[in-house]
C-alpha cells in the first residue's frame, strides 16, 4: 500500500505540472505569432502633405482672392471644385450656389494669415486670417476682419476649394482633428480695433458731438484705420504670403 501510494504521488505532481505549465503557455503572447494566430490590427501611418504641396495649395487659394479683388469671375469660381462639401452651414452644394451669393463680387478680400491647420497629401485645412471691406464704406457691417476654414484638395491634378465656412461657426467641416491656435500678434489687436471702431462710432453719433469728426465720417474712418492697421496700403496684391510682409 505505501509502495502504491508512492508511485501516484509523483504521478499527480507530474500531471499537476504539466497542467501548470499549460496554462501559462495560454497566456503567453507569443502564440499570436504561431500560423493561424489573429494577428491585432494596425493603423496605417498618418502621410501628410508636402511642403511643396502646402505651397500649391496656398498659391491656388491666394489667385482666386487676387482674381476676386480683380473682378476676374471665371478666375475666382474657377478654384472652387464643382461639388462643395461645405459652404458656411450648407452641404454638398454646387458651384452655381457660391456664384449666385457672390455675384457682384464687391470690395475686395485679403489673406493676411494662411495656415495649415490639417494635411494629407491630396487634402489641406487652412486657417485663414484677413481682412474684406466691402463697398460701402459708410456701413458698418460691410468691413471687417474674418476667420475661416479652408478646405483645398487636390482634383483632376488641380488645387481646388471643397468647403469654405467660418472658424466660430464649422459646422459641416470637421474638427476633431485640427490644429487651430487662436489670434495673436497684430491680427489679434486688428481684430479687436475693428470691432472696437464701429462702437466708438454709436456713441459719437448718439452724443451728436459739435466739432471734431462728425458721425457721417466716423465709419469710413473705421475701414481706412483697419486697411492701416495692416498696412495693406504699401502690399502688393499678389503677395506670396502677407504675413511676412505685414509682419505679424
Amino acid at each position: 500500500m505505501l509502495g502504491g501510494g508512492g508511485t501516484r504521488a509523483p504521478v499527480a505532481l507530474a500531471m499537476g505540472l504539466a497542467w501548470a505549465m499549460l496554462a501559462s503557455c495560454g497566456d503567453d503572447d507569443s502564440l499570436s505569432a504561431r500560423p493561424g494566430a489573429p494577428e491585432e490590427a494596425v493603423a496605417p501611418p498618418v502621410t501628410r502633405a508636402s511642403t511643396d504641396s502646402i505651397s500649391a495649395a496656398r498659391s491656388a487659394y491666394r489667385s482666386a482672392l487676387y482674381a476676386y479683388n480683380s473682378r476676374d469671375a471665371s478666375g475666382y469660381f474657377g478654384v472652387f471644385a464643382e461639388r462643395i462639401d461645405c459652404f458656411h452651414g450648407q452641404t454638398d452644394v454646387s458651384r452655381e450656389v457660391v456664384q449666385r451669393r457672390r455675384a457682384e463680387m464687391k470690395g475686395e478680400v485679403h489673406s493676411i494669415r494662411l495656415e495649415p491647420a490639417f494635411t494629407r497629401p491630396d487634402h489641406i485645412v487652412f486657417v485663414d486670417r484677413g481682412i474684406w471691406v466691402g463697398g460701402d464704406h459708410y456701413d458698418p457691417h460691410d468691413f471687417g476682419v474674418h476667420e475661416k476654414l479652408i478646405v483645398m484638395e487636390l482634383r483632376d491634378a488641380r488645387w481646388r476649394v471643397t468647403s469654405e465656412t467660418s472658424v466660430a461657426n464649422p459646422r459641416c467641416v470637421a474638427t476633431e482633428h485640427l490644429s487651430i491656435q487662436p489670434p495673436a500678434g497684430r491680427f489679434a489687436e486688428c481684430k479687436e480695433q475693428s470691432a472696437a471702431c464701429p462702437r466708438a462710432c454709436d456713441r459719437l453719433c448718439e452724443a451728436q458731438a459739435g466739432g471734431g469728426m462728425s458721425c457721417a465720417e466716423c465709419i469710413p474712418s473705421c475701414a481706412y484705420a483697419l486697411i492701416l492697421c495692416f498696412d495693406l496700403e504699401n502690399v502688393s496684391p499678389q503677395a506670396e504670403d502677407l504675413s511676412y510682409t505685414v509682419n505679424l
